[in-house]
């Protein structure tokens, strides 16, 4: 009878020892994961930082654009 409780416990230590094994690789392949999702998600920032800019940029020009073009309608209203 102890054997048995015995035989018991090892398979039972083994089926442990397995789901441990898995449950690193599981961890570290998340880990791997994480960090290139770390990374992507910082590139993507960084072009949305980029694309902001580049946004502002654009209707400074376009601002500018506007007062030039209101400033010529002006000069031809005059005429």
């Amino acid at each position: 009878m102890l054997e048995t409780a015995f035989q018991k416990i090892e398979q039972l230590v083994d089926k442990l020892l397995e789901k441990n094994a898995s449950l690193t690789d599981i961890i570290a392949t998340l880990k791997e994961e994480n960090e290139q999702l770390s990374a992507k998600l910082s590139q993507l920032n960084d072009e949305s930082e980029t694309l902001q800019l580049e946004s502002l940029e654009q209707e400074e020009k376009q601002s500018e654009l506007l007062v030039k073009v209101n400033a010529l309608l002006g000069r031809i209203e005059e005429v």
